[in-house]
Formats: structure tokens, sequence, C-alpha cells
């Protein structure tokens, strides 16, 4: 269920980026935001997999029905497969310079604000996750104690009651209840974000969440979460889709360091990809080298001027020389060393001699 895309050693810029729209993301993976219809668009997600759902509203959260261009593949041994009809490619001509989204990306502590200021800057969109109010209750927790402070929900190792000690080895689980004051498609976003379906108003759900040792504090043993829900305006993602489709990147082919297809861009504009920045690659328009950036300290992005254009991105690790000339070198050297021993002649300091009884060892003419 985890994305992996053109990445080599990923910064801490790309993964605060992706974990600000609410995508989780670890070093080499992230996972996706269950049926976001526009994240997993802008991140190539062609096909979703997904566990079945077997358990009751208490259970840790499950997808609901999915939206109609999931469609469903097949099921097997617990899971299903769906194919996503509705992606793009990584490579995006956006209608502004991306300014709106950087700066927004640095200060953001919800993932409502990233989500609007890419979608604005890509293609003029309008939000289309929108903040919903909803009355939140902590109604159990397990191997930890929570309460709720100004909209966030707060979890400290202090346990109270019979089992009144903290187990490091066990995660510690809350159980949260959500009552929401108007209907619609929620997601919760809770140290990341969640598809939990539609909502009726006034409708309680309740939803559990574990956390592990790693997640609270090293010092104070408390870990602190704001409690975020939104509604997904489903009525405006096909408008949004078709405007982002519109400025993508035909891909013609691509494969695991390269990325070649055309473009058209209507006037002198910023391309922005999903591929996470990195100086070694290369970008091409129309068989000229252009200089790369990093939009948000995340992104590889450059820029085009107006028509159609041909583009080529190509990481090209700056090692490889080196290593390889280095490799060569102690290869040849290697096969010195062996040469010489064979012939039972000195090599550099090695000197003729044998091991006796497996541990003294005693100079001669036969070789160590």
């Amino acid at each position: 269920n985890s994305m992996v895309g053109f990445s080599s050693n990923t910064n801490l810029g790309y993964l605060t980026a992706i974990n600000n729209l609410g995508i989780k993301a670890l070093i080499n993976a992230s996972y996706g935001s269950g049926y976001n219809p526009i994240l997993n668009a802008l991140f190539s997600r062609k096909y979703i997999i997904e566990p079945d759902n077997k358990g009751g509203e208490s259970d840790r959260i499950t997808v609901d029905a999915p939206f109609e261009q999931y469609k469903l593949v097949e099921s097997k041994n617990g899971y299903s497969l769906y194919e996503n009809t509705k992606y793009l490619s990584p490579v995006i001509v956006a209608a502004t310079n991306m300014k709106n989204y950087e700066e927004v990306n640095a200060s953001a502590d919800s993932t409502g604000i990233p989500n609007k200021e890419l979608l604005n800057d890509l293609c003029g969109a309008e939000r289309l996750l929108n903040g919903a109010p909803t009355d939140i209750e902590v109604t159990k927790t397990n191997n930890c104690s929570a309460t709720i402070y100004d909209g966030s929900v707060v979890i400290t190792q202090a346990v109270s009651g019979k089992d009144n000690h903290y187990d490091p080895n066990k995660k510690s689980t809350v159980t949260i209840k959500v009552t929401p004051k108007e209907s619609g498609d929620y997601y919760i976003d809770f140290g990341e974000q969640y598809h939990v379906g539609y909502m009726d108003a006034g409708v309680s759900r309740e939803y559990s969440f574990d956390f592990s040792s790693s997640e609270f504090n090293e010092v104070f043993g408390f870990a602190n979460f704001y409690f975020d829900t939104y509604t997904f305006d489903n009525d405006k993602f096909d408008e949004v889709y078709d405007k982002l489709a519109a400025r993508q990147m035909n891909v013609d082919e691509y494969t695991a360091d390269s990325i070649k297809g055309t473009l058209s861009s209507d006037g002198d504009n910023t391309v922005f990809t999903t591929i996470p920045y990195d100086s070694a690659w290369e970008a091409k328009v129309d068989g000229h080298i252009v200089k790369t950036r990093a939009i948000a300290d995340a992104f590889l992005s450059f820029d085009v001027g107006d028509g159609e254009h041909d583009i080529i991105l190509t990481y090209k690790n700056k090692g490889f020389v080196p290593g390889l000339i280095l490799s060569i070198i102690f290869l040849v050297i290697g096969l010195f060393m062996v040469i010489y021993f064979k012939k039972g002649k000195y090599c550099f300091w090695l000197e003729k001699g044998v091991y006796i009884d497996a541990y003294e060892y005693v100079p001669g003419e036969k070789s160590a």
C-alpha cells in the first residue's frame, strides 16, 4: 500500500512536504491517504491495495466504498485491489511560480492548508478539502491516558485505573468518538490522514488509533496531535482533475532512472514534479540542459518557455564514475595479489610461512 517513486536518499524537506499534504512519509516509501482522489492523482497512484473491512466501527479506520473512479480488480486473501482510473503523470506545468505553496508549506500545521495552496498554484483551483466542525470525545484508552485540549488530543504514558503501569513494549491505543455537525464525505487528520467515508450530521462514530513508544516525547512522555476533520468536495474533483490533466506531461517512456515525454506551456512557466529533489537529476528541454531547483525544499522543478516541448529527466549518480574507477583499481590489485600467492612469491607486506596447530605462525618456505 506504499508509493515508491523516483527517489534516492530522500531529503528531510520532501518528507515534511508530503506529510503536510496528508501522506505518511518514511525514508523511501510514502503511504497514501486512503481514497483521497486528488493526492492519489497527483502522486501517480494507479493501483491501491486495501484490507477488507471485517470489523465494526470501533476497529481501526478502514475504507468505506470507494469513489467511482476506483475500479475493483480482484479480492483475495482478505485484501482488495483497486485500479485508479484518474491519475496524473509526475510532471505538471504549474499556473504560477509556486511561491504560495512554498511559503505555506514551511509553516502549515494542518493538512488542508497545503492541499489548498498546492492546487491553487498548479491550476488555479480552489480547495477540495474543507474544514468541517465536529465534536470529539476520548471514550477509551489502553496503555496510555488521553485528554482533549484546545482542539488537540494530548496522549501521555501516565496510566490510571486498574492497569496503572505503562509498558513501552506494547502499543498504546486511543479511541475517539466523532460527531459531525454537518453531513458530508469525511477525512480525519490525526497524525496522518484517513478517509472515513460519508457521515450524517449528529450521528457519532468511534475510531481507534495506535501509537508506539517511539512517538512519545522521550523526556516528558507525551504526544500531542491536532484532530482535524474535513469534508471532500466530490463535485469539484472532476473539474480540478481535468485542469491538471491538461497541464501534465504526456509520458512516452520511463526507466528506473529516467522519464521522457512532451508537454505544452502557455507562456513562461514553472514545471512542478512530484519527484524528490536531488541535484543529481538532469533536466533537458528540447535537447538543452536547464537549471533545476527544489520547490518547498522538496520537489524537483525547472522552467520552460511557451509552446510544445520535449522533456527528458535523467538521474545521474555523481558517485558512479569515481566508484567505478576505484573498483577497477582494487580489482587489478586483488588479481595481482592472487597471482603472487599462487606462485609462492612475496606479496607486499605478506611474508611466507605456515601456521602450526592452527594458531602458531612459523616463518618458512611454504605459503601461509
